[in-house]
C-alpha cells in the first residue's frame, strides 16, 4: 500500500471539524487533515480536485480511490503500481490467494479491481473474477481484465467470467491509466 497520507481539507469549525475528522478515520487508514486552504492547495492530491475518477467527501476532500491489482510477475505488478500509484491507492496481490485476503481486508472501500488472467497456482484469474461476482461487495466493482493472452476468445472468456473491461498485454502507461479512469467514470455513473 502506498506510504504517502491521504489528506482532507475541511471547512468547517474546529468542533465539527473534529468529530468529521473522526468519522473519515474509521474509514480511511490513514488521514491527515490540511489545517488551510494553502496547506491543501499544495499537497500532491489538489490536482485531482473535480476529477470524476476521485472519490470527494464534502466539498473539498480527495480521497484516492482503491484499486486492487492481482498479478503474478513481480516486474509488471510494481509498472502498474508506479504507474497508478499518483492517483489512485493501489494494494498488490501476487496469486488469487493473497487477492482474496486483499480484498477482504480492502472491503468495500475497493473501487476498481485489475486482474491477470493467468496467475499461478491453483485458481487462476477467470475463477478468481467468477467467485467475486458472486460476493455482494464485489458485483458491481469494475474488473480489467489485464492479460497477455489476445486472441477473440480470451477476450469472451474474460466477459463471460464477469470482466467489464479488457486490457491486452503489454500496454503502455497511458492506455492503463485510460482503462482505468474509463472503468471508474462508468462505475459512478451507474451509481
Amino acid at each position: 500500500m502506498s506510504t504517502t497520507p491521504d489528506i482532507a481539507f475541511l471547512e468547517l469549525s474546529s468542533p465539527a471539524k473534529g468529530i468529521l475528522f473522526a468519522g473519515l478515520k474509521r474509514v480511511l487508514s490513514r488521514v491527515r487533515v490540511a489545517e488551510t486552504r494553502s496547506e491543501w492547495e499544495s499537497s500532491d492530491t489538489a490536482p485531482f480536485a473535480g476529477r470524476p475518477d476521485v472519490i470527494t467527501v464534502g466539498r473539498q476532500c480527495p480521497i484516492k480511490p482503491l484499486v486492487v491489482v492481482v498479478e503474478d510477475d513481480a516486474d509488471t505488478s510494481n509498472y502498474m503500481r508506479i504507474v497508478l500509484q499518483r492517483q489512485y491507492k493501489v494494494v498488490t496481490a501476487a496469486s488469487a490467494g493473497e487477492a482474496r485476503e486483499a480484498l477482504r481486508r480492502c472491503g468495500s472501500e475497493v473501487r476498481i479491481i485489475i486482474m491477470d488472467l493467468s496467475l499461478k497456482g491453483a485458481e487462476d484469474g477467470l475463477e478468481l473474477i467468477r467467485a467475486l461476482r458472486k460476493q455482494r461487495d464485489f458485483k458491481r466493482v469494475p474488473i480489467i481484465a489485464a492479460t497477455a493472452h489476445v486472441f477473440p476468445e480470451d477476450r469472451e472468456h474474460a466477459f463471460a467470467a464477469g470482466s467489464t473491461a479488457f486490457l491486452p498485454k503489454p500496454f503502455l502507461c497511458g492506455e492503463l491509466a485510460a482503462a482505468v479512469s474509463k472503468a471508474l467514470s462508468g462505475a459512478l455513473a451507474r451509481e
